[in-house]
């Protein structure tokens, strides 16, 4: 059962119907052809496509100088049916979202989601955001909510926190694994 569904997870898409559901979301893409390329090709998942990089900005831009503190990236992973999964990403989403404000933290309206996206994706998307005089002194951060593990089982998905200051997020290549939790 475990390898079965594994190889059904790791070769699932997020379809439109669930993308929908997802509150203001832009949909990006990175440099993976398909998702055949970007099982066997790992790193061009870790790499945003330029028309992705463009949406970005807008995403920046619309923030009018005043970066929040927090942006969600939403990515499908190796087994995005650990996301679409009834009951998995929404109340978690919202929830998160609702605890955040709790503790005064700004979180971007948009959310953004990810075709095809690794980890490192979401680092991309942070430099971009939060490098270049968008951040706060104290840090700004993404929380990356990614589907992970298939053939668990249940379908776990992670949340990467990765927080730091605008100096960080401007060096290239700085942000990683290591400062996420």
């Amino acid at each position: 059962y475990l390898y079965d569904d594994a190889r059904v997870s790791l070769w699932t898409e997020f379809d439109a119907a669930f993308i929908e559901t997802i509150p203001s979301n832009v949909l990006l893409a990175t440099k993976s052809k398909d998702r055949k390329d970007y099982v066997y090709h790992p790193a061009t998942g870790e790499v945003l496509s330029s028309k992705s990089i463009a949406s970005i900005h807008a995403i920046k831009n619309s923030w009018q100088g005043t970066a929040p503190d927090i942006q969600i990236v939403i990515s499908d992973g190796l087994n995005p049916r650990a996301l679409m999964d009834d009951g998995h990403l929404l109340p978690f989403l919202n929830g998160l979202i609702e605890e955040l404000k709790g503790l005064n933290y700004s979180v971007s309206n948009t959310h953004i989601v990810l075709r095809n996206g690794r980890v490192r994706a979401g680092y991309a998307c942070g430099a971009i955001l939060f490098g270049r005089k968008a951040s706060t002194a104290t840090g700004n951060g993404i929380i990356h909510l990614i589907g992970e593990r298939p053939g668990s089982g249940p379908h776990n998905f992670s949340a990467y926190l990765t927080v730091t200051n605008q100096s960080v997020w401007n060096s290239k290549g700085t942000v990683n694994h290591n400062i996420s939790r």
